[in-house]
């Protein structure tokens, strides 16, 4: 539960954040913020609430029209990916959001190993 409510806090200050700030690079009307949790292996336990949390998150925001940045509406994009709770995987995944689906914020990962 306690960790829901952190996902929460954090998932909502980048919310504001963005609400507060112009990025005219973005892709456009649309915000991707990738999810990196462990979704299968010995982490899933853990890993697909926090995702489940930030898709849940996102879908609110969406379903209300999505945020204002710069004085234009955008809808946030949560782009899952799955670290297996393994650290090349988790540097694996995050390079392929980073680089290939450019995203500019990132949730995650689980553990200090990953």
């Amino acid at each position: 539960m306690m960790r829901k409510t952190i996902l929460f806090l954090i998932l909502a200050g980048v919310m504001v954040g963005l609400s507060l700030s112009s990025f005219p690079a973005l892709a456009a009307d649309e915000i991707k913020i990738g999810s990196i949790w462990p979704m299968t292996g010995p982490g899933a336990l853990w890993g697909m609430p926090f995702h489940n949390v930030a898709q849940f998150q996102a879908d609110q925001i969406n379903a209300k029209g999505g945020l204002t940045v710069g004085g234009k509406k955008y809808l946030i994009k949560i782009i899952k990916e799955d670290t297996k709770y393994v650290p090349s995987e988790a540097r694996k995944v995050t390079e392929k959001l980073i680089y290939q689906d450019k995203v500019k914020f990132i949730l995650g990962p689980l553990g200090g190993g990953e």
